[in-house]
């Protein structure tokens, strides 16, 4: 594949950013995940949208702050337009982020499905082999069963005839026996099999499988919750309910965080990816330690550009089959006119002999690249759109984090100062039929202390009829606990009598003189 492959532009650019150790010293970028200083490299670039969200954090705290220090006061303002308008085009370009990154998160699993399914095919490929080199072996082994009671047979000439075909006969019999007990075919599929191991992928692909298919629902989910978190603060707007403003303060704060840790694990995956993908092959080649294999990793890498690694071991498999057959022929033609008795046992033996004629090309044929090349090119598809899709979440992880941090400050900027719904009408302390308050009990308790009571139930009807403001109050003292002070401390009160009070007055109206005071405030308590 290096002839023909170019990384993808955003993949430069990955690799290009740079690569710095714990001690900010740039070091290779080339993909190595088994690096220590690769690793720490990776966690390095991770650490930029960390302290995007540690910066994020501090700001929000010194506002909160200067809000509980502010100790000015300040009236109960309600929603401005301009908050509204803030609100509204934020909460659209969040909502916009969000499209993006599940658009993103859609052109990734894509690929790594393709990635999955490059990985299943190789695996695949090179169990079928196994299974073939068995079946092998087990053809061998029937044929072999039957070859031993056959050249016994073959070995006593027919008594019929004189005939020394028989000679010929028991030759070509030693001849395919030889063919059927050696292990050279066997040894040898056996050895590419052994040269086939860095296919043998199941160890990577289930789990990763798994872990995609976990990351691509979980990611969904959760970016479907911030859309949801953003319909909680335009109800709260809308309806002007504190407790709403209040729930979206926690879920976006929550919000901030998450985005901002995606961001540094989207960042992570796509600076590795894109150094992965600047030269996938060379990464291959590294991981292997030996001249055979490394010959094996180029021959699928590179087809048909390579040579066949197995080209002379196959090419002499082949020949051997062919002697082996033309043997078979030949002797199944003598034994048909010398021994007729045997030819069921040929017939048995021919069936094996066709099935091995036919196993070993179709091995030949699956060992060839072209089998195994386009699961390779699969696997690198991550390398494209997929790579482009995590760029996507990476920006709009960012964007979202950016978002929620505005609507934030300002959901919180309006609840500090959103007055408490009342869902109650205010009621008039002087309502007659109500009880009068206290404020109006102290004023009508001082007033009839001042004043004197009356000498008579009419006269104090009388007064109550053209005092409106005070009926309440004094229908309160002539009926309960006023009244009987005032008893008690006056000795009772004659109907119809007109014995002088205690007073100023001796019972008498107040009039507009200096005897007159002035209520104030504290006479209230």
């Amino acid at each position: 594949m290096a002839g023909d492959y170019q990384p993808p532009l955003v993949a430069v650019l990955l690799h290009n950013l740079p690569h710095l150790n714990i001690r900010l010293h740039l070091i290779n970028s080339t993909f190595a995940p088994e690096n220590e200083l690769y690793l720490e490299s990776l966690g390095i670039l991770a650490f930029i949208p960390a302290a995007c969200l540690i910066l994020t954090l501090l700001i929000l705290l010194m506002y909160f702050l200067s809000r509980c220090c502010d100790r000015k006061p300040r009236r109960k303002r309600t929603i401005t337009a301009c908050k509204w308008v803030t609100i509204v085009f934020v909460v659209l370009l969040a909502w916009a982020a969000v499209a993006a990154c599940l658009y993103g998160n859609h052109e990734i699993h894509e690929k790594m499905v393709e990635v999955l399914d490059g990985l299943k095919g190789m695996d695949n490929t090179v169990k079928d082999l196994e299974i073939k080199t068995e079946r092998l072996k087990e053809i061998r082994t029937e044929a072999r069963h039957l070859l031993d009671p056959l050249q016994t047979r073959f070995r006593t000439p027919p008594s019929q005839t004189s005939d020394t075909r028989h000679v010929e006969l028991g030759k070509e019999m030693e001849t395919l026996a030889n063919f059927v007990d050696s292990d050279d075919i066997y040894k040898k599929f056996t050895s590419i099999n052994r040269s086939m191991h860095m296919f043998k992928l199941r160890w990577l692909y289930n789990p990763l499988g798994k872990v995609e298919l976990i990351r691509w629902i979980g990611t969904m989910g959760l970016w479907g919750l911030l859309v949801i978190f953003c319909l909680i603060l335009l109800i709260g707007m809308c309806r002007h309910s504190r407790c709403t403003l209040i729930t979206f303060s926690v879920c976006g704060l929550l919000a901030v965080i998450v985005c901002w840790l995606q961001a540094s694990l989207y960042l992570i995956g796509a600076v590795a990816i894109g150094d992965y993908c600047m030269q996938p092959d060379t990464y291959l080649e590294s991981r292997v330690h030996n001249v055979e294999d490394a010959k094996v990793l180029e021959y699928y890498m590179r087809c048909p550009r390579a040579p066949n690694p197995w080209g002379g071991v196959l090419n002499q498999t082949r020949d051997g089959v062919n002697t082996a057959v033309k043997s078979f022929k030949r002797s199944t033609q003598i034994s048909d006119q010398l021994y007729p008795d045997q030819k069921d046992k040929m017939n048995h033996l021919g069936d094996q002999m066709n099935k091995l004629a036919l196993m070993v090309p179709e091995l030949q044929r699956q060992l060839e690249c072209k089998v195994i090349y386009p699961h390779y090119i699969s696997s690198t598809r991550i390398c494209h759109r997929g790579l482009y899709g995590l760029c996507f979440m990476l920006l709009a992880s960012a964007l979202c984090g950016i978002c929620f941090t505005i609507l934030f400050w300002v959901d919180s900027h309006t609840w500090i100062y959103l007055g408490n719904r009342k869902n109650y009408q205010q009621v008039d302390g002087q309502d007659p039929y109500l009880p009068p308050t206290a404020a109006s009990q102290a004023i009508a308790a001082r007033t009839l202390r001042s004043q004197g009571s009356y000498g008579s139930s009419g006269l104090f009807r009388h007064k109550m009829l053209h005092d409106g403001a005070l009926h309440a109050a004094s229908q309160h003292l002539l009926d309960g606990r006023g009244f009987r002070d005032e008893k008690s401390q006056h000795g009772g009160i004659h109907p119809g009598g007109s014995d002088a009070l205690p007073g100023p007055n001796h019972g008498q109206y107040a009039t507009l003189s200096k005897q007159c005071k002035t209520l104030e405030s504290s006479d209230f308590y």
